[in-house]
């Protein structure tokens, strides 16, 4: 039985802030990227499927980004094409799968749906972070998360939180909500990693790491 992982949402986000005011130039840029793969599909619809590919390949390159990150390591825009097609094709699979059964399971009356999404939220992370298959990250995102399901749910909460907030402070709070909601989801996949095979002590990982210069 997957043991209770403990976290301080909190620390999960200050801890994200903290980084990203390391390089707040780069990460603005980054959500700036973001937002702009979503304008020429909406514009012209007929060139909309290569949009979302490329907006696909930028969100994998900018999950890989974060957990790099976040451990300490320098990143810069060359980190973007760091992903390979094979590599690519499992995260789009994992991405549609996930994406298809937290849809339906909202249809069921909403918390299948917010249950799968706490269960699920890993599996992208583990695609990237680990090269390994879909179906893989969909059970070991099934299986660190067990027993956690509530602690997940505050989280997803407060990321909804900081989005909400971003959004109500127009353009600047947005390219800066984008940034920390990616950063605090990277972190709270490496507090997991950590616990993976089971914590010995209620240590709390979401402290920092020694980060490079």
């Amino acid at each position: 039985m997957q043991k209770n992982i403990e976290f301080s949402v909190e620390k999960i986000i200050s801890s994200a802030w903290r980084r990203f005011n390391h390089n707040k130039i780069f990460w603005i840029g980054v959500a700036l990227l973001s937002l702009s793969m979503s304008l020429p599909g909406n514009i012209m619809p007929s060139i909309g499927l290569i949009f979302t590919l490329i907006s696909c390949y930028i969100s994998a390159s900018v999950i890989r980004i974060s957990i790099n990150f976040m451990q300490g390591h320098l990143v810069s825009y060359n980190d973007f094409f760091q992903i390979d097609i094979m590599h690519f094709i499992n995260y789009l699979a994992a991405l549609i799968l996930c994406s298809v059964s937290i849809l339906l399971g909202f249809l069921f009356f909403i918390i299948p749906g917010i249950y799968l999404m706490t269960r699920l939220i890993f599996v992208q992370y583990f695609v990237i972070d680990k090269k390994i298959s879909f179906d893989a990250a969909i059970k070991r995102s099934w299986k660190i998360t067990k027993g956690n399901e509530l602690n997940l749910l505050a989280f997803l909460f407060a990321m909804v939180i900081v989005f909400v907030l971003g959004f109500l402070a127009l353009v600047i709070g947005v390219v800066v909500a984008i940034p920390i909601t990616q950063l605090s989801t990277a972190k709270l996949y490496l507090t997991f990693l950590n616990c993976e095979n089971g914590c010995e002590t209620k240590e709390d990982f979401s402290i920092d790491v020694n980060y490079e210069k």
